[in-house]
């Protein structure tokens, strides 16, 4: 067996017993934070570089959960893989007073020599979203800063502290489509956005444009505050059918309606 096999067999050994580990503690009724001591012991022994990448879909599920706590108060989630038309979610939103907000998801695993976290992103997507970013803290593209597996291990699965949040409605209206080092346009249609967490800010290419984010410290009760005042604008059938067009028209999407006030039944 060469060498290099070792690492990978080791992987494998720790999945294998992360599974009995989970069958185990079933078995025995260990509490749901004994559980999640012991599987961050099990991923602290994953070799370096060996961590599974982290996907759009994983940090999805784990962000609605967990946004929910900072947002405060009532929330009302929407994924693009929900059965929308039949959803009573929708009728919710057109007869309680509140508003949308929106999220762009990405994951990556790539750091640069740099240091910079480096995600893609399609110039459609970026254009859609600057469009229906017509108020601050509307629209958000969410970067972790966490990769892998082994980078959620050592956060000890705490994925809120570990996102920045890019409020679209900072970046100028007009964008410039990606460009290739020989200055043609790129096939892909893809930017780079390169995240650097020591400054804060992501700087999206090919035309240089650079961004503050923000982190999760204060964002609930900010966009709170900023729901409060369109609530009214935003709890009508026009909003609802904007939002649904926004979760069908590409992946790693979620919505969240904000009810105001004492309007949640």
């Amino acid at each position: 067996m060469k060498d290099a096999d070792g690492p990978l067999l080791q992987f494998r050994l720790i999945q294998h017993l992360a599974d009995r580990a989970w069958s185990e503690s079933r078995r025995v009724g260990l509490s749901s934070r004994d559980w999640a001591e012991r599987l961050y012991d099990l991923f602290m022994l994953t070799p370096p570089g060996i961590g599974r990448r982290l996907s759009e879909k994983s940090i999805e599920l784990n962000f609605c959960r967990q946004m929910s706590a900072l947002l405060g108060g009532p929330a009302w989630w929407f994924g693009a893989t929900q059965k929308q038309e039949s959803d009573a979610g929708w009728d919710i939103s057109t007869r309680v007073p509140g508003a949308w907000v929106y999220f762009q998801l990405k994951a990556s695993d790539r750091v640069l020599k740099s240091g910079e976290r480096q995600f893609m992103g399609h110039h459609d997507q970026l254009l859609a979203l600057r469009a229906l970013a017509v108020n601050p803290l509307e629209v958000f593209y969410v970067f972790p800063t966490l990769g892998n597996t082994v980078d959620l291990a050592t956060a000890k699965f705490d994925l809120i502290p570990n996102l920045r949040f890019l409020d679209v409605s900072v970046l100028p209206s007009s964008i410039v489509a990606p460009t290739t080092a020989a200055g043609s346009l790129r096939k892909n249609q893809m930017h780079y956005f390169k995240l650097n967490d020591d400054t804060l800010t992501v700087t999206i290419h090919s035309e240089p444009m650079e961004a503050g984010l923000l982190t999760a410290d204060g964002l609930g009760s900010d966009i709170r505050g900023a729901v409060s005042q369109r609530a009214r604008r935003d709890s009508s059938v026009e909003s609802a059918e904007r939002t649904r067009r926004y979760l069908g028209a590409s992946r790693n999407r979620v919505a969240v309606y904000l009810p105001v006030g004492d309007s949640w039944p």
